[in-house]
């Protein structure tokens, strides 16, 4: 999405330079978001992003994330992404309504402020608070906050090695794990809950979608909560996707990246959360 970013008229030669600076994780929680993408103009279909045009508020959002320092736990939760976009469109509206060239030149966000960040006009209103404090930064694949009731002796260990596996220094061990964890935790579920769809011998892509049937069939979880578990297998590129997770076993050009396996533990985890209930 970054290189179509690149030739596409509009938007200004400085940002298109600097587009390398934009952290992945922030990006992808951002335009993952459907109201988000409602906002700037962009499309998404059959796992590619594209834009409907080049607009205001696309230009403040690739302003965000190229010339200030977001935190991703800022934007980690959806109600944290619907204030952003109602700062973003506040922000846009004024300057277009009084216009302020910033050192970028974006004609999207008003002036910018000494320590380099936007300055947003408040008309009154509470500054925003700090995000929740999820540990996002963390140093494992399982944040401290996570706890699961695990009748398997083995998977349970599992599980507390991947709570106190360093993920910065042991990524490949942490993937593998990673990937053997959720496969035996859909082998306790099949069995527990006698599912006769499948078997321990299935493919993991059919475990996993017999579990988030069932699940969706019971109430467990709705069919909009179990889309990333169902995107396991239907969008390759995810970094949660069954494709992403045999080539860290298989593929021995493929390195994980701590922060991808991490993101992919948090958008996994209410599916892994309501395997262990």
């Amino acid at each position: 999405f970054l290189d179509y970013l690149k030739a596409i008229e509009g938007i200004p030669i400085d940002y298109k330079n600097s587009l390398y600076k934009i952290k992945k994780t922030n990006l992808v929680r951002l335009i993952s978001d459907p109201d988000i993408r409602n906002l700037v103009g962009i499309l998404y279909k059959n796992g590619i992003f594209s834009l409907k045009n080049v607009n205001d508020y696309l230009l403040g959002l690739l302003y965000d994330l190229i010339f200030t320092a977001i935190s991703v736990g800022n934007i980690y939760y959806k109600a944290d992404r619907l204030q952003y976009i109602t700062n973003l469109k506040d922000r846009v509206d004024k300057a277009k309504n009084h216009p302020v060239t910033s050192a970028g030149g974006n004609p999207g966000v008003t002036d910018v402020n000494s320590s380099g960040g936007i300055n947003v006009p408040q008309n009154g209103q509470k500054p925003r608070k700090p995000g929740k404090s999820y540990p996002v930064n963390r140093n494992t694949l399982v944040p401290s906050v996570h706890h699961l009731t695990i009748t398997n002796a083995r998977i349970q260990k599992m599980f507390n090695e991947l709570k106190n596996l360093d993920i910065n220094y042991y990524s490949n061990a942490a993937a593998v794990l990673f990937r053997v964890f959720i496969e035996l935790s859909c082998d306790c579920y099949i069995s527990t809950h006698f599912l006769k769809a499948v078997t321990s011998d299935s493919k993991l892509g059919q475990k996993i979608e017999a579990i988030a049937s069932d699940m969706e069939s019971k109430s467990i979880m709705t069919k909009n909560e179990l889309r990333t578990a169902r995107q396991m297998s239907s969008s390759p590129t995810q970094n949660s996707s069954i494709k992403t997770f045999h080539a860290y076993v298989h593929n021995k050009d493929v390195t994980p990246i701590p922060e991808d396996l991490k993101s992919a533990w948090d958008d996994l985890w209410p599916f892994i959360e309501k395997i262990w209930v």
